[in-house]
């Protein structure tokens, strides 16, 4: 009965609406969307605004990503400039946007689910930034997914340095997730709110993207080094959409050396 009711109200309102001139039926067809209609034409106009917003959102990630490798290549060659007065052009790297799309365990053990994979290019130990600083690197690769270990994770080792002098360290993260730049020698050059970034020997990351900063020094138990902890230019645990580096490191004399280094861990 209640179908019959709809069904006719829709037939009288489909007569009104054709009924009269042309300019009539516009005047009647601008009223109802703005009274009866109103709540479903809002929520489609909202619903498209959102659209527009995300594709913006990947639009500007992208143009982001584009600025953040090139000004870190233009850095390289500043560095390399510096040290040969040679002519030398830097290449570009390639890179993939990839949203986070799941987690899997706590604290220093946490992983994290991209979108991304295979099929996009992406392949294990390739290096992951964010808007602010490195993120991890990626250590499972299926079709279209890939499996992200933050620089949070207790597995994860990187070489780093300094950004004033170049002092060369290891970091590390312990169970927590508390980040930290070991393998300091005491008497070492460092002081509270240094830049720590990439080192030049690391074979994950190229060098000189940013890390984060001292924050705490200390002496290990051992006195003979210092452990110094780092705070994170990325918030870790408010990841969603990344940057995956199409990096890969080439060399391979620690194989033919048989050196054990991060990419390893």
């Amino acid at each position: 009965m209640t179908k019959s009711y709809h069904l006719l109200i829709y037939l009288i309102l489909g007569i009104l609406l054709l009924a009269g001139s042309k300019e009539g039926r516009y005047r009647k067809a601008d009223f109802l969307s703005k009274t009866i209609y109103y709540p479903f034409i809002s929520s489609v106009n909202w619903v498209e605004s959102q659209l527009e917003l995300k594709n913006l959102n990947r639009h500007l990630h992208n143009e982001l990503a584009d600025s953040i490798i090139e000004q870190n290549l233009l850095r390289q060659e500043l560095e390399f400039f510096r040290k040969q007065n040679i002519n030398y052009t830097a290449s570009g790297y390639e890179h993939v946007i990839a949203d986070v799309v799941g987690e899997s365990g706590v604290y220093g053990q946490k992983y994290f689910i991209l979108d991304k994979g295979r099929m996009t290019g992406i392949k294990c130990n390739m290096p992951v930034l964010g808007t602010s600083g490195i993120i991890g690197k990626i250590v499972t690769v299926g079709q279209n997914y890939s499996l992200l270990l933050p620089v949070t994770h207790s597995q994860f080792k990187l070489g780093v340095m300094l950004d004033k002098n170049h002092l060369q360290g290891l970091l590390e993260s312990d169970l927590s997730g508390k980040v930290y730049m070991n393998m300091i020698r005491l008497g070492s050059e460092i002081s509270l709110g240094d830049t720590v970034v990439t080192s030049n020997l690391s074979r994950i990351f190229p060098a000189y993207y940013p890390v984060g900063t001292i924050s705490v020094i200390r002496k290990t138990n051992d006195n003979v080094n210092i452990s110094a902890e780092v705070k994170l230019f990325s918030e870790i645990n408010a990841l969603t959409t990344l940057i995956v580096l199409l990096y890969e490191n080439k060399e391979n004399f620690e194989e033919d050396l048989e050196i054990q280094d991060e990419s390893d861990y």
